[in-house]
């Protein structure tokens, strides 16, 4: 629910792409104004911008003696309210959320948002920063191609408490709306309801800027002579975009291969389970994020899960060795290819993580991810001219799981032709890349 707030209002300040919104709120108040963050060389192609947080402020890697010669100021830039009144099957699209709603085709929903303001905090530099290259945290990324490190400058936070409330019913069909309930009102339907507050002063987008750093000449010459070997590897036969982006995916996967039948049910049990709640997917990418780098994560990062599916996330994050030193045999060799797969299922629209719940309820998992196979190659392959048109063999139900798939994903199929047939869109690159890697880790699982 977090995470498609802070998305939703991040298309709604947006105007030029700049923003990057929050994830997840365990991790929300690590990018504040100058805190520094790094980026990792995407590992697929098209991938969303992600910026991984890290334990250390700017002045943590000051010259000595260095004061800080800027100062962070601040400007409203958004105050919203709005009362919605829709019918049953209706959607409605607020700055907010977009919310689906089916009660039998009987009753009448509203909505209102109370107002909600929200404030930039943005860093105004009066000089140049000092950075010491020989501070421990630094020079792990002197020589590193991979790896950058940048310096929040902008951060967009709530001024007052907004509360996010979530409704589920019997049909699966999901609502997230922010603010105050007005009612609900359905028929032969059950509604379950959910609530999270997100504090006062949380961040819910950003802004980063690359730190400067003025190396020695030294390191400069390290540097040289890594862009040379890069330049080098450009002399080998290049893959073409589709092989590239599979051999990317079987790699980060491959060691869910190797795991006994019975962890990999466990596994995708754990991952089904988890497929209900988009911000539990968030966390746990979160927290395995800053394991990775060498971080301590705390069970506090937990606090604002759902109390039914945070056992489970506790439970994983043993199994991995995250919080305990008894960890799984196999756990760090897990922690790479959970990470992923919570990465790819992150950058999904919501919508398409119940459609993968039926895909594993249903024993779908292997033939959509053998459809996304030829899918996947046509967007990654092909140009504006092309199309795709959906296999005639497949069934009703499948062909309908495909087509809400691939409308999440940015193809809408052209009206004049009598079968699913989708004209080629630049934009759907990244989703369908995302929704691949997401199956082909769902499939190892599946067995």
């Amino acid at each position: 629910m977090f995470a498609r707030a802070a998305k939703q209002l991040t298309k709604e300040l947006d105007s030029d792409g700049r923003l990057i919104p929050i994830s997840s709120l365990a991790s929300a108040n690590s990018y504040r104004p100058f805190a520094l963050v790094m980026k990792e060389q995407s590992r697929l192609p098209w991938q969303p911008r992600k910026y991984l947080a890290t334990s250390y402020k700017l002045t943590d890697v000051f010259k000595e003696g260095t004061t800080m010669d800027a100062e962070v100021q601040y400007d409203d830039v958004l105050q919203y309210s709005e009362t919605t009144d829709w019918q049953v099957g209706g959607e409605v699209s607020l700055p907010f959320q977009i919310t689906e709603v089916d009660v039998g085709g009987s009753g009448k929903s509203s909505f209102s948002v109370s107002q909600i303001s929200v404030r930039k905090a943005y860093v105004v530099e009066k000089g140049q920063w000092k950075i010491d290259t020989s501070h421990k945290f630094i020079k792990e990324f002197s020589g590193s191609r991979r790896r950058k490190l940048y310096v929040v400058t902008e951060a967009f936070e709530i001024k007052e408490p907004l509360l996010i409330e979530k409704m589920s019913q019997g049909g699966g069909k999901v609502m997230i709306t922010a603010g105050e309930i007005g009612r609900i009102q359905g028929r032969g339907k059950s509604i379950k309801n959910k609530t999270m507050m997100i504090p006062k002063d949380t961040v819910l987008a950003y802004v980063v800027q690359p730190l400067d750093i003025q190396y020695e000449e030294i390191l400069c010459a390290r540097e040289c002579s890594f862009v040379f070997d890069g330049f080098k590897d450009l002399l080998k036969p290049s893959l073409t975009a589709f092989q590239e982006a599979k051999d990317t995916i079987k790699g980060e996967c491959e060691p869910l291969m190797s795991l006994s039948q019975d962890f990999r049910i466990k596994l995708l049990g754990t991952f089904k389970s988890f497929l209900q709640d988009g911000d539990v997917i968030s966390d746990v990418k979160t927290v395995l994020e800053l394991f990775l780098a060498g971080g301590q994560p705390k069970h506090s990062m937990l606090d604002s899960l759902d109390e039914i599916l945070r056992p489970q996330v506790e439970n994983l994050l043993h199994d991995l060795g995250v919080f305990c030193e008894d960890q799984r045999e196999e756990a760090s060799s897990l922690l790479q290819p959970v990470h992923f797969l919570c990465s790819s299922l992150e950058d999904l629209d919501f919508r398409v993580l119940p459609l993968l719940v039926t895909c594993i309820e249903k024993n779908m998992v292997a033939k959509q991810l053998a459809l996304m196979d030829g899918i996947l190659e046509w967007i990654l392959s092909s140009d504006k001219e092309s199309i795709f048109s959906l296999a005639s063999s497949l069934t009703e139900e499948e062909k309908n799981i495909t087509a809400e798939m691939m409308d999440t994903c940015g193809l809408i199929p052209q009206t004049d032709r009598p079968s699913l047939t989708y004209p080629w869109n630049k934009e759907a690159k990244s989703n369908l890349t995302a929704l691949y890697a997401a199956l082909y880790a769902l499939r190892i699982l599946s067995g």
